[in-house]
């Protein structure tokens, strides 16, 4: 499927309900801390917005160079099976791409890969920081011709809220850790100023550092 008009992208909201689910995504900056429930809940929003039959939200692993769907909805039961390599499938060849994609007949597209024998129709866009792809956002149809360019226009733009409110929820879980490793630092150095007792203070050391790792 070619790369859609650069124009097509820009259509602005012209429903009350698009601008709903945009909201809805913005605000899981301020109403959860957690990311893992932020992204079960953006893909809800998602799904429930685009009338989708299934979806998911699969994250690059820098290690592996693989997608890994970290939550889903509607795929069956042996779903983390499906581990895609950068340019695999329609999701994996978003992922190396960096391309937004609409596949209005996956029988016709020749890099699908059948995850689910009802799927008619797909959407697939990535998630995009600073133009490193973090991971892609995918939903499915079962009814043909379930979805249309102006559907991927505005999941472009769902997409890149949801990826700003994932980046903050991440930085904010780091910052977290980071915070609580200070926190162990500065009982270690307490408990050097405090103890005196040589094999207690091996213990105290021992039992902090095992809270750090």
């Amino acid at each position: 499927m070619p790369d859609q008009p650069a124009a097509s992208r820009s259509l602005p909201f012209a429903r009350p309900a698009d601008e709903v689910s945009l909201y809805r995504i913005a605000s899981l900056a301020t109403e959860v801390d957690d990311a893992s429930t932020a992204l079960h809940r953006v893909l809800d929003v998602l799904i429930e917005h685009f009338s989708a039959n299934s979806g998911s939200i699969a994250l690059l692993n820098p290690d592996s160079g693989r997608l890994e769907i970290e939550t889903q909805r509607g795929l069956p039961d042996d779903y983390r099976e499906v581990v895609l390599r950068l340019g695999q499938g329609i999701t994996g060849w978003v992922a190396f791409h960096g391309r937004p994609q609409f596949v209005p007949d996956v029988s016709k597209d020749p890099r699908y890969v059948r995850v689910r024998p009802t799927v008619q129709s797909e959407l697939a866009v990535p998630m995009e920081d600073n133009g490193q792809v973090l991971g892609v956002i995918n939903l499915d149809s079962d009814v043909p011709g379930g979805f249309t360019e102006r559907d991927l226009t505005l999941l472009i733009r769902f997409t890149a809220q949801a990826t700003a409110v994932m980046q903050r929820l991440w930085q904010m879980q780091q910052l977290r850790g980071k915070a609580r490793q200070l926190e162990s630092l500065i009982g270690i150095g307490q408990s050097l100023v405090s103890k005196v007792e040589e094999r207690e203070l091996f213990e105290t050391i021992t039992r902090d550092a095992r809270q750090i790792m």
